[in-house]
């Protein structure tokens, strides 16, 4: 019963991006098998090193990305299991929020008003296609694909969303992340820069 209220709190609240906004900066967290101080992380390496925990995400597209947690409480024990954690701040406004879809994109991306097959869609209820909403918002056509166009042609980075229990965000670009210490608790809002 306690699990089943958290969900519904966690539905009515309907948390994004703002959540994990710490002065314009967002933490992501990512476990990977290397064990050095810091490592590029590139997302074409993970279209063909993938785990099989990804397997099914990239069933849903196979854009190239990489895949953080935002909340390490929602680290999964087969991703965590002889792996070194890593994260990296990076700029919240590269990356869209597809949990509250601000440009409306997944009705766009609904391949309204036909589905894949060129079929009228009956009572407004297309499937969404994912390949074509990730594609729009890393503005990274796939053949002859159309995008979805978004405001002022803006691109993004990366994409928050929910899957599960989980809030992640998946990143286009090759990103250098560094080994997480957990005596290190600053943040953006206590780090200045130096002038």
């Amino acid at each position: 019963m306690k699990d089943l209220l958290q969900k519904w709190k966690r539905y009515l609240i309907q948390e994004g991006v703002e959540h994990y906004n710490i002065s314009g900066q967002m933490r992501l967290y990512h476990y990977s098998e290397a064990q050095d101080d810091s490592i590029t992380l590139d997302p074409e390496y993970f279209l063909s090193n993938r785990k099989s925990f990804t397997r099914n995400d990239f069933q849903a597209s196979d854009l190239a990305r990489v895949f953080f947690y935002t909340n390490l409480d929602h680290a999964e024990n087969i991703v965590k299991q002889g792996r070194t954690l890593y994260s990296v701040f990076v700029d919240t406004s590269k990356i869209y929020d597809m949990t509250k879809d601000p440009a409306s994109l997944k009705k766009d991306a609904r391949n309204w008003p036909t589905n894949i097959r060129g079929e009228k869609i009956k009572d407004g209820h297309a499937p969404l296609n994912t390949d074509l909403l990730i594609r729009s918002i890393a503005g990274k056509p796939s053949g002859g694909m159309e995008l979805v166009p978004l405001p002022d042609d803006q691109k993004y980075s990366g994409a928050f969303y929910k899957t599960g229990d989980m809030d992640v965000v998946v990143w286009f670009e090759p990103i250098e992340v560094h080994k997480f210490n957990p005596e290190d608790v600053n943040s953006p809002a206590n780090n200045e820069e130096e002038g």
